[in-house]
């Protein structure tokens, strides 16, 4: 990955590329809460963890990434594998304060399917959600069913495996999906416009205009106003040449 990240014109890499690169190869990059639990948790996964340092003082910083392979609380060291040198031992007092500097970013890769050790619900959505606008939907669906059998009654995991899943083709599991999730709550608006499209999809356009009407009635002042206008044109064009 060092090959990809590293920018010679700002003297290093710098986050968003490192994210951007895991997504490229089909990878979950998870930013970690900003604790050192966080960072022994993923290693006891058997996930080494990036970090960024700052190894000199905050008027003349001196930014830099290491992996943490390994941490020893009984002799207070942290173990990372730093530039060239492959095991780098540092007292975690001084790693703290390194790590601090730049404001405790820590991110781990996970795989899709793969939950992270202490996963947390909005950091998650973010990085899988992060992994879908790349197009790697397969990978994407997988992330989706992992976070969604870890908080199963979560509105917008579900959401997120549905338009996976729409995206892959796959419209009768979306439909299903959208339908679970419109039976919990109604006024899901983006739900039931995202139903209508796959209803359109399967070629049920007569369907679809029931479901884009029922929400063009609660869309008075809705962001999505217009985008529940734009499929009911799509369903509508799709009645009118089925009925020629």
């Amino acid at each position: 990955m060092t090959a990809q990240v590293y920018l010679p014109a700002r003297q290093g890499s710098l986050q968003s590329e490192i994210l951007a690169a895991s997504r490229a190869a089909g990878r979950i990059p998870y930013v970690l809460a900003p604790e050192l639990a966080s960072v022994t948790g993923e290693l006891s996964a058997g996930r080494p963890v990036l970090v960024l340092q700052n190894l000199g003082v905050s008027w003349a910083p001196r930014w830099h990434y290491a992996v943490v392979i390994g941490a020893d609380a009984g002799s207070d060291q942290v173990i990372l594998r730093s530039g060239t040198d492959e095991r780098r031992v540092m007292r975690t007092p001084l790693f703290l304060r390194t790590w601090k500097r730049s404001g405790f970013w820590a991110v781990t890769v996970l795989k899709p399917g793969e939950l992270p050790a202490a996963p947390d619900r909005d950091r998650y959505v973010e990085a899988v959600v992060g992994l879908e606008q790349t197009g790697h939907y397969r990978a994407a669906r997988e992330a989706w069913r992992a976070g969604r059998s870890h908080w199963s009654n979560d509105a917008g995991i579900q959401f997120g495996l549905a338009n996976s899943e729409f995206a892959l083709g796959n419209f009768a599991t979306a439909e299903m999906l959208y339908l679970d999730l419109l039976s919990e709550d109604s006024s899901l608006l983006i739900a039931r416009n995202n139903l209508a499209m796959t209803l359109v999809a399967l070629g049920q356009n007569d369907h679809a205009l029931e479901q884009i009407d029922i929400a063009l009635a609660h869309a008075e002042g809705s962001p999505l106003l217009e985008e529940l206008r734009d499929t009911k044109r799509i369903a509508v064009s799709g009645v009118r040449s089925t009925s020629k």
